[in-house]
Formats: structure tokens, sequence, C-alpha cells
């Protein structure tokens, strides 16, 4: 990285042209070589450009400075990021001054990098990616063979966090591999194999989603991470429950319940009365699914009522989700649709709508509205499909193929099989 990247950046910030920023300062092509790299600049040249810029003198004139009191906040950052989110949001809003103009571009990177990861633990995707282009700025053709190992993981990590949550799962998988060749830390390879369990199973390759949350369980129970071992039980869960593993599946739950009792982790209890609520579900016994979600959706609404920061209010969209959908099964539509407009409340991102239009359009059709229902499954799998999510789309299209074929109307039956294919196709990885 050099000096031109940051002050390229900040020129384009404030809406200026090389030639408005470098006039009386020096010459435009003489500023043109120092903002691509290929000049070094004086240090005055750098103090003036500051002061046009309005930014501290020592962030363009000690770029190249490495501070060991910002290192040391920053490792305190990291850590309280590791700890919980509540311990993130307040270190980092005690010291967000402190992060301001960071001198040294490798720390100011660091810093970026931190406080991206903590935006997408929040799930607030939009900070995340104006944040995440600021990092690309620097990273734009620079070699992170230059960059020191800890930098080097958390790139690759953050790639793989943003590539999972925006859907593209072979490029989060190949930069978490990444990942794993730059770790300096056991929680560092430990969190990465939780991701990577996440990654697989949402890409339905369930063994190798059971092989990583293993493995990633057994390093945090070594270091005495007792939330992340709870979380490691959750999503352990979720896995078994795909795999019809019933019995172990409620092992695993129940595990995960006890310490998080016995140790009062009421984030993590919430989590796992959720994916009982799951299991339930998939045993079919919807009164206690209904029971579980409830219990679920009751802790987090208390703690978001205390300001607790482990809590984010958008989270509660998946347990409105899911009472939905056990509301539906259970045949209880009046408490469903009750369901449905409070859930529409906790939506954040667009596909969350045509999630919930799909079981609109279903219980329009419990009800008898069939025009209703073909409408809205229509706009809900055209969006779905249209962005490739898949997950959602193959119950409500083997659902809505199924129901032309029964009204014999089979140009639409076929049309809406061979989306089933097609998403089946993408969505199921083959197991070699």
């Amino acid at each position: 990285m050099d000096i031109g990247k940051r002050i390229r950046f900040y020129r384009q910030l404030k809406g200026l042209t090389q030639t408005d920023l470098c006039k009386g300062i020096v010459s435009p092509s003489h500023y043109s070589n120092i903002e691509s790299g290929r000049y070094d600049a004086s240090y005055d040249i750098l103090r003036l450009l500051a002061l046009r810029l309005k930014v501290p003198t020592d962030y363009f004139t000690h770029h190249d400075h490495y501070s060991m009191r910002v290192e040391k906040l920053l490792g305190a950052y990291q850590l309280s990021l590791e700890s919980s989110l509540a311990d993130a949001e307040a270190f980092h809003t005690k010291h967000e001054q402190d992060f301001a103009f960071i001198p040294s571009l490798e720390q100011e990177l660091q810093y970026l990098l931190i406080q991206c990861n903590h935006a997408l633990r929040r799930f607030d995707l939009e900070e995340a990616d104006n944040i995440y282009k600021h990092i690309s700025f620097y990273m734009e053709d620079f070699d992170e063979k230059n960059l020191s190992k800890s930098t080097r993981f958390h790139y690759h990590f953050i790639n793989g966090l943003k590539y999972y949550l925006n859907g593209d799962y072979s490029k989060s998988y190949y930069y978490y591999l990444n990942a794993l060749k730059h770790v300096s830390r056991d929680m560092d390879t430990a969190k990465t194999k939780f991701n990577c369990a996440q990654l697989f199973y949402v890409m339905n390759d369930y063994y190798r989603a059971l092989f990583y949350i293993n493995e990633a369980k057994e390093i945090f129970e070594n270091v005495n991470q007792i939330s992340k071992t709870i979380d490691c039980h959750t999503v352990k869960g979720q896995i078994l429950i795909e795999l019809k593993e019933y019995d172990q599946a409620h092992h695993a739950l129940n595990k995960g319940l006890s310490i998080a009792r016995e140790h009062n982790y009421v984030r993590e209890e919430a989590d796992l009365l959720h994916t009982l609520g799951m299991l339930q579900v998939d045993e079919k016994d919807y009164l206690s699914s209904i029971a579980s979600f409830k219990q679920s959706l009751a802790i987090r609404e208390r703690e978001i009522k205390k300001n607790n920061g482990n809590f984010v209010p958008n989270h509660s969209y998946y347990s409105y989700h899911w009472l939905v959908q056990t509301h539906l099964l259970a045949g209880k539509y009046h408490e469903m649709r009750e369901y449905l407009n409070k859930a529409d409340d906790y939506c954040f991102s667009e596909h969350h709508y045509y999630q919930l239009l799909v079981y609109e359009a279903k219980l329009d059709y419990a009800l008898g509205n069939e025009k209703a229902y073909e409408e809205k499954t229509d706009k809900a799998l055209s969006y779905l499909y249209n962005n490739k999510l898949w997950r959602f789309v193959e119950d409500a299209v083997t659902d809505f193929s199924q129901y032309y074929s029964k009204k014999r109307q089979y140009k639409k039956a076929n049309e809406y099989l061979r989306m089933e294919v097609d998403v089946y196709k993408k969505s199921y990885v083959r197991r070699d």
C-alpha cells in the first residue's frame, strides 16, 4: 500500500479533481505520479495536501509509522468482538475517536477489517459494504504478501464472511481456506471452521458441515470459549435435524441448553430454543415447536428492551418467520396472519419480504383463494429464483408445480417442474 491511494480516496470523497487538489501545491503531472504511487511525495507536499483535504497532517506524513498504542487498541477491539456484540459495541463507542485517522496504512486496514467484521456480525450489510469499499480501495493492485500474517488472515476471513452473506458460497469457501493458511491463533482456526460448517450447512452438504462443526467445537472447548462452544451445539443440532438424526439433535441441543443456563448465556439460550423449535417442526410436533419459538422470541424481546447489545433487533425476524410457518402447518390460520404482520416489521433484507409472500400465498390457498395464491407465488418465485435464493425457492416451487398438475394445467406444471429440477441441481452439491 502507498500513501497515494489514501490521498486519492479522500480526494474522491471530497469530490475534487486532481487539478482542484494540487493547484498551487504541485503540477498536475507530478501530483498524478504521487497518487499512482510512481513518485514519493515530500513532507511539505503531503502537509499541504492534508491541509487542503482537512485531515490531520500526520495522517499523510506518518503513513509508515506503526503505533504501539493503536496496536493495543486494535487487539482489544478484536477481543471484544470475539467476546460478544455488546462488548464490541461498548468498546467501539468508547474509542471511536481513537480510531479516526490512524496514520499507519496497515493499521488502518486492520481497523477497517475488524470494523467490517463487526458490521457483518450485527447484519448491518449496508455499513459493511461501505467499509469494504474502503478496504478494496487500499487492496487494489496490492501484493498481500507485504501484509502481516494476522492482517492476511483477517482479510481472507472477512471476504469469506462477506461472500457467504451474499450467497456466493464457492468464493466464500475459497477465502475461508485461504484464511486457514494464515492463522496464528487456535481461536482463528476455530472460528473459521465454525463458519465453514455454516457454509456447508446452507449448501446442503451436511456431512462436511458436521465434520467442521465437530472440529470447531473441540478447539473452542480446549481454549475455554464457553459461548462459542454453545454455538457449536446449536449448529450441530441444525445439521443433525437435516440428517434426520433426531435423537442426536436432541442430545446436542439439550447439552447446549444445560451449559447456557448454567452460565447464564441468554443469547445462546434463545438460539438453542429456536433450533429446538426447528427440530420439533421436523418431528411434526407443531404445538411444542410453537412453544419453543415463543420462548426464544420472549427472551429476545426482553433483552432488546434492556438494550442488551448481544441481541440485534433484526434477528427477531427469524423467530417470526418460523412462527408463521409453524402456525400454517398446525392449521392455526388466524394466529398465522397475526405473525405475518409482525414479521413484516422485522424484515432487514429485500428477500425476506418475498419469503413472507410465499407464506401469504400458502395462507390464501388454505383459505380457498386460489387466484391470490397463484399471483403471489408466481411473484415470489420470480424474485427468489432470479436472485439465486435456491433454498427458499425449493419448497414453494414443488408445491406450485403439483398445484398446477392437479388442476391439469400441464404447461404451467411443467414450467415450474423445470424450475424445480434446475433449483435441485444448483442447491445440492456432490458428495464424493
